[in-house]
């Protein structure tokens, strides 16, 4: 799912006044998490930077010309990012009630992705020290 996409579904499914650009840096934040909290905490591809040479992946969030780039969750766990959506527009009108359910939804959403992930991925391992 891409960026633009999960935008339109919440525009379309949830009704707001907020602009493109504040859920982009929402995404942006979530997306941050994700990468610092799940992907970098399990083995994961080297990637090649300009020279040629396989370094670390880096996340540097989303901007404005982003909307056709794919999110760092997979399907069919994206769910977590309009659930999260839903939240942060739920706490920006200050629904407490609306928010709290909100965040449920997306809690367990994420917890489902990061389940997944753990079964899935290998954790990094720390190397074995011996006194």
């Amino acid at each position: 799912m891409t960026l633009g996409e999960i935008i339109a579904e919440v525009n379309e499914t949830k009704p707001n006044t907020y602009d493109d650009g504040l859920f982009i840096k929402w995404l942006s934040q979530q997306d941050g998490r994700v990468f610092n909290d799940v992907i970098m905490t399990h083995e994961h591809a080297l990637v090649e930077d300009e020279d040629g040479n396989l370094v670390e992946p880096e996340f540097h969030g989303y901007t404005d010309n982003s909307l056709n780039d794919e999110l760092l969750i997979c399907e069919p766990y994206t769910d977590t990012y309009r659930y999260y959506l839903d939240a942060m527009i739920d706490y920006s009108n200050g629904e407490t009630d609306r928010y709290q359910n909100s965040m449920l939804m997306y809690n367990n959403a994420y917890q489902e992705y990061k389940n997944y992930y753990n079964r899935t991925v290998k954790p990094l391992q720390k190397p074995l020290v011996l006194f």
